[in-house]
């Protein structure tokens, strides 16, 4: 309810000070142009450019013809000024000029005000808060794009560094030492073999034959020099007269 009159005010005043302003603007610029005609296309073209601004920022839609809506006040207002003294004619040209311009002023100031008070009126706060959210989001989209832009640009930059290195060290090396690191690099790692625990493995190890023995008795010897004193006495430590005498 309060919204519905204060709407109704607002209309009010602005069909009272708007339509002055008109008068003065059309005045005015029959004046310049010496035709209505004239005179009607250039009020017209300049007042439903600055309405379509007001009807674009009311709405919530991002443009910047939305900024035209700021010559509201101004473009009906200020022309007015060149009717008003043309009226002014019981006075000096200088008081006449001097009335004009408070009344332009306060015309100008009038008319600000009652078009604010409409914006304020028949702005949709849901459509601008809407508008706002949706425009950081696609600033944030742009900079998420541009980060991975730059992310992928970076990494295409260590690539190319990383072959140009490795393409310099495979230059300073000869061919034939860069043929012999590719066969190293190629052949399997060697595998510590693991031991045979098996029984038979270890019984072939136990029931081996000594390598050297006794031509005489048979008796495993240490080495090749007890071999061949026991050859040449014909006897070894183990079978030598009087050893078993020694041991019984």
């Amino acid at each position: 309810m309060k919204r519905h009159i204060g709407l109704a005010i607002h209309g009010g005043l602005a069909l009272v000070i708007v339509g002055w302003s008109l008068w003065g603007a059309y005045t005015f610029w029959q004046f310049v142009f010496l035709t209505p005609w004239a005179a009607v296309g250039a009020l017209l073209l300049i007042e439903a450019f600055a309405l379509a601004g007001f009807a674009l920022h009311v709405l919530g839609i991002p443009t910047p013809v939305a900024a035209a809506r700021h010559l509201l006040p101004v473009a009906s207002a200020a022309p007015a000024l060149h009717s008003i003294h043309a009226l002014a004619k019981g006075v000096g040209d200088l008081e006449a000029w001097a009335l004009a311009g408070i009344v332009t002023l306060v015309l100008m100031l009038a008319s600000y005000a009652v078009w604010r008070g409409l914006e304020a009126l028949l702005l949709d706060r849901a459509l601008l808060v809407q508008a706002e959210v949706e425009a950081r989001a696609k600033h944030a989209e742009v900079a998420v794009q541009r980060i991975a832009a730059e992310a992928a640009a970076m990494v295409r930059i260590i690539t190319a560094m990383r072959n140009a290195v490795q393409a310099h060290e495979r230059a300073a090396l000869p061919p034939a030492a860069d043929l012999v690191l590719a066969r190293v690099a190629s052949y399997p790692e060697p595998q510590p073999a693991a031991p045979d625990s098996s029984p038979s493995a270890t019984a072939r190890t136990s029931d081996a034959a000594p390598r050297y023995q006794c031509p005489h008795c048979g008796a495993p010897l240490a080495n090749l020099g007890q071999y061949g004193a026991a050859r040449k006495h014909g006897y070894c430590r183990q079978c030598r007269p009087g050893t078993e005498a020694r041991n019984g």
